[in-house]
């Protein structure tokens, strides 16, 4: 395993090429839509921005403690607007992290899966819709 923070002689972090990679699979070879690609962009990108703010440079460096971290990050975080985001959002983030360090580890990238330990955040349960008088009368 790499020391944190390592220098690379290319501009951009190991992290961000292992993303375009992952990004690059799902698009190519799983043949995913366009709008679920940039989804997962979305909820890398912030994942790599955070990790780059902790001076890691390489998914191989990542460990459950940083997974954790930053979903709890998100999870206290607000939109522009103010709003907090749903614990859908978290969840969808979360599995989109899950699904890049499952990539890296098939390919050979990582040694050990860094979300492997971190549990999911817990959905709301939505209480069932009533039955309008008219269902009920009928």
């Amino acid at each position: 395993m790499r020391a944190r923070g390592s220098r690379l002689t290319d501009a951009r972090a190991t992290i961000e090429v292992q993303v375009e990679r992952f990004l690059d699979h799902l698009s190519v070879e799983r043949g995913l839509s366009a709008h679920t690609i940039a989804a997962y962009r979305r909820d890398l990108t912030r994942y790599v921005t955070f990790l780059l703010e902790r001076a890691i440079r390489d998914a191989a460096d990542v460990d459950d403690a940083d997974v954790t971290a930053h979903v709890a990050a998100i999870s206290s975080a607000r939109h522009h607007d103010g709003k907090p985001y749903r614990a859908t959002s978290v969840v969808r983030a979360l599995s989109s992290i899950r699904a890049f360090h499952r990539f890296l580890l098939r390919e050979g990238d990582i040694a050990r899966d860094a979300t492997a330990g971190v549990v999911r955040p817990k959905l709301p349960s939505r209480l069932p819709k009533p039955i309008s008088v008219e269902d009920v009368t009928r």
